[in-house]
């Protein structure tokens, strides 16, 4: 496709009317995310990230008018599998970010409905193509969670590097139509 031809492709139709965008994550009823999007939940060492992402995940297992902290996943009819991908804990911290997914989703066992991996060992390509793969074999998926968004580049100070993840971020969102959650762990110096 040649330059003229992606321009008239990217130009307003009026007769084009898109679909209304599916809510799927909300705080207080207030939309924060929907398909086809990405957000951000940062902040510094022990504030409670890790909590709150799993009091998240696990308001995806509770009944449609039940929420967690005044906070809820809602995953669409057909769409109900939620990924949550960790890059940096150890395995014992990995287990208990789980435990508390059960936790707060009311839940002994950890449903088929959310899948977890651990990447710790992972190169930051290694885990995109992972994710990737993760979401051509599973359609089911409308949300993923990834906690340690640094993990996914070499040089998180390298301005090209980290423009290309953000573009990374708007293919997948837009092509699996997915809302994708990242968290970022900031550093006193940050």
């Amino acid at each position: 496709m040649d330059i003229a031809q992606l321009l008239q492709l990217r130009k307003y139709d009026p007769n084009t009317i898109p679909k209304e965008q599916h809510i799927a994550f909300t705080i207080q009823n207030k939309c924060i995310g929907t398909l086809g999007n990405y957000c951000c939940i940062n902040g510094l060492p022990k504030v409670g990230k890790s909590t709150f992402v799993s009091a998240l995940i696990g308001s995806a297992l509770l009944a449609s008018n039940v929420d967690n902290f005044t906070m809820k996943l809602i995953t669409p009819e057909g769409r109900k599998k939620v990924a949550f991908f960790d890059t940096e804990s150890s395995l014992y911290d990995f287990y208990r970010v789980i435990e508390r997914i059960k936790y707060f989703g009311l839940r002994s066992n950890l449903p088929e409905q959310i899948d977890a991996f651990n990447f710790r060992e992972d190169s930051p390509k290694r885990i995109r193509e992972m994710i990737v793969e993760y979401l051509k074999t599973n359609p089911d998926c409308s949300i993923i969670v990834i906690d340690g968004l640094l993990d996914l580049v070499l040089n998180y100070n390298d301005e090209v590097e980290t423009r290309l993840l953000t573009n990374w971020f708007k293919k997948i969102t837009k092509e699996f139509n997915i809302l994708m959650i990242g968290v970022l762990h900031l550093s006193k110096s940050n």
